[in-house]
């Protein structure tokens, strides 16, 4: 048995079953997060919406975690095929979809922010929109690399909580 275990197929399958755990709870994350973001915006009320869902932050930090644990197990995932063929297209790829992006950075460095120095609140826009203000969040400028900050500041006075997770998805 313990070489069916070790084999290269059961390898193989195992970390393909890992990975798609990993991506079933960013999914799920995801799912919380827009469901709670569409019940606060669809309110009559969405103010007073906002301040009694008492799950939002943890939403919104989970899906911070999900998103960079995602991309960060993905890497490890790859490891074992360093100097091969496989490994060069995910580098390919990942560098088309990841190096340079703002978005990108912003998210590995809010959840950062949000684990390491302090959960951010966000507030609805006028627009009733679950927005974070981007001046509150400038206010810490050491927390954020320069594409992240060019992130921010390309946002204009509000991120939209809602595009970026569906861009991020």
């Amino acid at each position: 048995m313990d070489t069916l275990f070790q084999s290269n197929g059961w390898q193989a399958m195992y970390k393909i079953g890992y990975y798609a755990e990993i991506f079933a709870i960013f999914v799920e994350n995801y799912n919380d997060l827009i469901k709670t973001i569409n019940t606060i915006q669809s309110s009559n009320q969405p103010i007073i919406e906002h301040f009694a869902q008492n799950h939002l932050s943890r939403y919104i930090f989970n899906f911070l975690a999900s998103a960079t644990a995602l991309k960060g197990n993905c890497y490890a995932l790859m490891k074992p095929y360093k100097d091969t063929e496989l490994l060069e297209k995910y580098k390919e790829k990942t560098n088309k979809y990841f190096l340079n992006n703002d978005l990108v950075a912003f998210i590995n460095d809010f959840r950062n922010y949000q684990t390491h120095y302090k959960v951010e609140l966000s507030y609805v826009s006028a627009k009733n929109q679950v927005v974070f203000l981007t001046y509150e969040l400038l206010k810490q400028s050491k927390q954020w690399n320069s594409a992240s900050k060019s992130f921010i500041q390309n946002s204009g006075e509000e991120i939209v909580v809602e595009d970026i997770c569906k861009k991020i998805l």
